[in-house]
């Protein structure tokens, strides 16, 4: 027979897990809200339940990098709708790993703030590349790059014809983007370039736009779309078995990624907490 002392500590860890669970769901519901003020278009466009999958990523990330206060958190989900949900090891924004692996910040606080202010300062910076498109997205210079990429051939590369195709697609990132491009550097932009052939490859697409797709994705909302709660429609296209031929799926994200840039409407820019 369990004892009177033995059933109290059963009714407070029960207590405990319940109050726990009332907390986590609160947080949740603060971040959600946060994001349908600061970034009414991520609502819209992707539903509740995908900015519920958003905040838990955010927790997890931010957890990774010693960041665990609401504040902190919040912050760091800010920056993951301007920059990208895995800005913290993309290769454009190595001094965002630089500052999330600094110990040197007496707090969290002081740590998260700075890469808040050089994530929006940057965002801001870069958001010049973007005017043209939003002003008239058909006849605007991101457009036409885009455009580009369905003339492309789809042709696996060989090692011959591969170093070409990586400096074209070098060449036609810093057309489209001269502002981010200038901001980030030609050594990140070669990292890039060199990631979207990791990444294509790990799709079993080799072709010259199919590479160039990604490395277009990749500079306009992150290196990893593929795996980004924010773009739905990237990770549906590449993780569908029913599209086994590489050239149909490059075709079909192609086509996602040219409706998405078309109703897209700019960087929101958050509150800071």
């Amino acid at each position: 027979m369990r004892s009177k002392e033995g059933s109290r500590l059963v009714i407070r860890e029960s207590q405990m897990r319940a109050f726990e669970e009332a907390g986590a769901r609160g947080f949740e519901d603060r971040m959600v809200e946060r994001l349908r003020s600061n970034f009414p278009n991520h609502e819209k466009n992707l539903g509740e339940n995908q900015l519920r999958v958003m905040v838990r990523l955010a927790v997890d990330r931010a957890r990774n990098h010693w960041l665990t206060t609401e504040r902190s958190i919040a912050l760091y989900l800010d920056l993951m709708c301007v920059l990208g949900s895995g800005f913290d090891d993309d290769p454009q924004y190595p001094w965002a790993a630089a500052l999330l692996a600094d110990r040197s910040f007496p707090t969290q606080d002081e740590r998260i703030d700075l890469l808040h202010s050089r994530g929006w300062e940057f965002a801001k910076k870069v958001g010049a590349d973007f005017e043209s498109f939003l002003a008239n997205p058909d006849g605007s210079r991101m457009m036409a790059g885009f455009n580009k990429i369905g003339h492309m051939s789809v042709a696996v590369l060989t090692p011959a014809t591969a170093p070409r195709t990586a400096h074209e697609i070098f060449v036609q990132l810093r057309e489209m983007f001269p502002v981010k491009s200038a901001a980030i550097g030609d050594e990140c932009i070669h990292l890039l370039v060199q990631h979207a052939f990791e990444t294509a490859a790990s799709y079993g697409i080799r072709s010259a736009r199919g590479v160039c797709l990604f490395a277009v994705l990749m500079f306009l909302v992150g290196a990893g779309f593929d795996n980004d709660p924010q773009l739905p429609w990237a990770f549906r296209t590449l993780s569908d078995d029913s599209i086994p031929d590489p050239v149909t799926r490059v075709e079909r994200l192609y086509a996602e990624g040219r409706a998405a840039l078309k109703d897209w409407s700019g960087i929101g820019l958050g509150e800071r907490a």
